[in-house]
């Protein structure tokens, strides 16, 4: 899961760094091969919730400004909604990745 969290949140990052810490480092403890590691930037939350207007506006930041070399969408390694694992695998378009997303949450 540290993995999935820092690749993710340095893909984030790159495209909308205003929106996103910066991610520092992940790993293994060495004395306990079964528990791992995330380090990234401290940004202070605030208590009140984002405007919709305002994420509306950040998730389409995000997918105007990143690419896909083949046109495809997917990410290459498996990312996590709590422990819950993502599906990550190849898609033909944002659309088609989002909803099969939203579907197995459901599930």
């Amino acid at each position: 899961m540290a993995k999935g969290e820092f690749e993710g949140l340095k893909a984030l990052h790159a495209i909308i760094p205003s929106n996103t810490p910066q991610p520092i480092a992940h790993g293994t403890y060495a004395k306990d091969p079964n528990r791992h590691f995330f380090l990234c930037d401290f940004h202070e939350m605030k208590d009140d919730m984002s405007s919709t207007e305002r994420s509306v506006a950040a998730a389409a930041e995000l997918h105007e400004k990143s690419d896909s070399l083949t046109g495809k969408f997917e990410f290459h390694c498996t990312t996590h909604a709590g422990n819950h694992p993502m599906q990550t695998l190849w898609c033909e378009s944002w659309e088609e990745f989002l909803s099969r997303q939203l579907r197995e949450e459901v599930e």
